[in-house]
């Protein structure tokens, strides 16, 4: 309902029903739209006014021609400011760079392999990703290969692919320790598996995993 602007008196003047409904009545009426607990009140042009509820845990803001609510977010977050010029929630757990996950592994339990392509150790876990991540995985290891002049091959493989870089080769019938890192970017979210594998050079050789720990950690993109 608009205002109507009242008009000033003058001594001994009197007030007909139809102006006292339309000058105090109605104006009052315009005025007071509040219904509810929490209401507030605000202009809509220069003689009209409505209400705006309350949205508990909001955040109140300027539009642009009128207050407005930013609603509570349903995980903690942070305030940004868009590139409109209007407020909203960012997810803390979207901040590029922060740990997302993490997970580990260690054995002390002696395995081998025969095979000539890469096959699994008993170091090995899941990492459950909500959004896309750069991996950084380390291990230690200490392992063998057997009798012979072939060698034994260990690497880390996240989510199948094994580092194209880091292959680390065993010379030797002692146990040897040596470490291996791996990092991978732009990882989609789901359930991806970090492991640590081991082959051999050459059929009829055999690699040994005598004791090792791997620990892998996800950051936000």
């Amino acid at each position: 309902m608009g205002i109507t602007i009242v008009p000033s008196a003058i001594t001994g003047q009197t007030l007909s029903a139809a102006d006292w409904n339309t000058q105090v009545r109605d104006n009052i009426n315009g005025i007071w739209v509040l219904t509810t607990a929490g209401d507030m009140l605000y202009a809509t042009g220069a003689a009209a006014a409505t209400r705006l509820p309350l949205v508990t845990g909001g955040i109140m803001y300027g539009g642009a021609s009128a207050p407005a609510w930013l609603v509570k977010p349903s995980v903690d977050s942070f305030l940004q400011m868009g590139s409109a010029g209007t407020p909203s929630w960012f997810d803390k757990t979207a901040i590029t760079g922060r740990l997302h996950k993490f997970g580990y592994d260690f054995t002390d339990s002696t395995t081998q392999t025969t095979s000539l392509s890469y096959a699994d150790t008993n170091l090995s876990f899941n990492l459950a990703l909500t959004q896309a991540c750069t991996i950084v995985a380390w291990a230690t290891v200490f392992g063998r290969k057997n009798s012979g002049v072939y060698n034994g091959y260990f690497d880390i493989t996240i989510d199948g692919t094994v580092n194209p870089s880091s292959e680390i080769v065993f010379t030797h019938t002692a146990a040897e320790q040596y470490a291996l890192m791996y990092h991978r970017t732009g990882i989609a979210s789901g359930t991806r598996t970090v492991k640590v594998q081991y082959k051999t050079a050459n059929a009829g050789d055999e690699t040994i995993l005598t004791r090792g720990a791997l620990f892998a950690a996800a950051f936000s993109e």
